[in-house]
């Protein structure tokens, strides 16, 4: 395997008479995204969780399926699942998948990756296009309206708590006692201590339209067409936008790891 780290030596012609070497500068081409590996998928890979050695795709009409990520250059599927409706997101927690699709949410067990079985399924009334899982509740993105699912009994999920939004909900990300919904007119801070009871706490508009979000520390990262917005979340009823960044198509989705934020654009991959 190549070393990424390599060494460039810059040389500069001085009085015209030789050269010598005035500086060195190291580059770690490992900190610069770069393909590692692919695999294709039976059908349109929508959404997609992760844990050490695998990874759990949303795959369209094809289910869900299981990677095998041992060797991140040659990913290999080794197990799915299928589901009766058009897989759109899914959400890992502890042995269970937690998949979304046109006529609600799953729970897969996936102690065995090669063999993942369905355990139990509960029907939203809209489309369900986006998951997220807190304890023994799972929030899921219903379009018109955040269905709040208990999934104690992974075999017997129940809608446990309604909430419409002024706009469309296409994503959902949840943090201690509030979940985070990007609705397309903007971020709604949704107060879910009493999950039967979900209410809007707080709310800001961004630029376009919202269509993902994921939480680090005290920030909430909005996809948004416009491209990536960052909003200060510390006061949940007061939540204010404090940076944001153009990106070349619509920002469709974002992962927060450390310092970076990484951002699924339409038009130019990842930013």
């Amino acid at each position: 395997m190549l070393d990424l780290r390599h060494c460039v030596a810059l040389a500069l012609l001085t009085g015209g008479t030789g050269a010598e070497i005035a500086s060195a500068q190291c580059i770690d081409y490992g900190d610069f995204l770069h393909w590692e590996g692919s695999l294709a998928t039976p059908d349109d890979a929508l959404g997609i969780a992760a844990d050490d050695q695998h990874a759990y795709v949303a795959c369209a009409h094809s289910g869900l399926q299981v990677l095998d990520l041992q060797d991140p250059a040659r990913p290999v599927i080794v197990g799915s699942a299928g589901l009766p409706g058009r897989a759109n997101a899914v959400a890992i927690a502890g042995d269970h998948a937690y998949v979304v699709d046109e006529v609600g949410l799953h729970v897969v067990d996936v102690r065995d990756p090669l063999v993942p079985q369905l355990l139990g399924y509960v029907d939203t009334p809209g489309t369900a296009v986006a998951v997220a899982v807190e304890g023994d509740f799972a929030y899921v993105a219903d379009l018109s309206e955040l269905q709040v699912v208990d999934v104690a009994d992974p075999s017997s999920p129940r809608i446990v708590g309604t909430l419409p939004t002024p706009g469309t909900i296409r994503g959902v990300a949840v943090a201690g006692s509030h979940a985070y919904v990007a609705d397309g007119l903007g971020l709604r801070v949704v107060d879910v201590a009493d999950p039967t009871s979900p209410g809007i706490v707080g709310a800001t508009k961004t630029p376009l339209l919202a269509l993902a979000v994921t939480i680090a520390g005290g920030h909430a990262y909005v996809a948004d067409a416009s491209g990536l917005q960052v909003i200060d979340i510390t006061v949940p009823t007061s939540p204010l936008a404090v940076g944001s960044v153009d990106t070349p198509g619509f920002a469709l989705g974002v992962l927060v790891v450390g310092d970076h934020a990484y951002v699924a654009d339409n038009a130019s991959g990842v930013q």
